[in-house]
């Protein structure tokens, strides 16, 4: 019955969200420990929870059954039409209470509020002890820490750190861009440049610099900073 009511009994230590059962708490608390037990068996793309990577199976399927009935254009999921529907619609319904600045989409609120609050709960315990508002930027962050690149592309040789940038490589080659943004439609070849070219609507800065206060959208323009400006004055 807790989950038909407003009780929410189950309270996350790390962040203090509330949750109606345990069962709801135990997989939030995956997202704080980066806990990533679901493997993709296609590009070994890790997930903390099963239903995320059922979702991302669909990034592998030729299958795209929703369509949308203004443009005809068709998604594999029906939370990307619905997403897609707000770019005819025109509606904002997602307000910041800081800024009053409006989002078509919840994610994007979501993300937006954290440039307020400056939460940062995902920390990098392996060398530099820095902290990041998404798990994701986190574990993008810790290949940084290792020279090891065990992923070969079969067609031009590059080697990667990851997995997913071998991926990402692979489908640059095939020239497909599947992932399209429901703020301008604007298409990308994968899910990581859709999430960075997100962040232009957004106006999130995730990156920050150990050096300063300055802090950037995008990973690459944080270590190009550093380099520019800190690479003689750094311990």
């Amino acid at each position: 019955m807790s989950t038909h009511s407003d009780v929410k009994p189950f309270r996350c230590e790390i962040c203090g969200k509330n949750f109606a059962t345990r069962q709801k708490l135990n997989r939030h608390c995956n997202l704080h420990t980066n806990e990533k037990k679901h493997k993709c068996k296609i590009c070994e793309k890790l997930f903390a929870q099963a239903n995320y990577l059922k979702q991302h199976m669909l990034i592998h399927s030729d299958v795209k059954p929703h369509q949308c009935i203004e443009c005809k254009k068709q998604f594999r999921t029906d939370v990307q039409l619905r997403r897609h529907n707000s770019i005819h619609t025109g509606e904002k319904n997602y307000k910041c209470d800081f800024c009053d600045k409006r989002f078509r989409l919840r994610s994007f609120l979501t993300l937006h509020m954290k440039v307020h609050t400056g939460e940062k709960p995902y920390q990098c315990k392996r060398v530099c002890e820095m902290r990041f508002p998404c798990s994701s930027d986190l574990s993008k962050h810790s290949v940084m820490h290792s020279n090891e690149k065990r992923y070969k592309c079969e067609i031009c040789e590059k080697r990667f750190k990851r997995s997913e940038t071998l991926s990402r490589q692979k489908l640059r080659h095939s020239g497909e861009k599947s992932h399209f943004c429901a703020v301008c439609d604007k298409t990308f070849h994968t899910m990581w440049e859709l999430q960075n070219h997100n962040r232009t609507h957004t106006g999130e800065k995730p990156y920050n610099c150990m050096y300063c206060d300055k802090r950037f959208s995008q990973l690459s323009n944080a270590k190009r900073h550093i380099e520019n400006i800190h690479s003689k004055t750094a311990p």
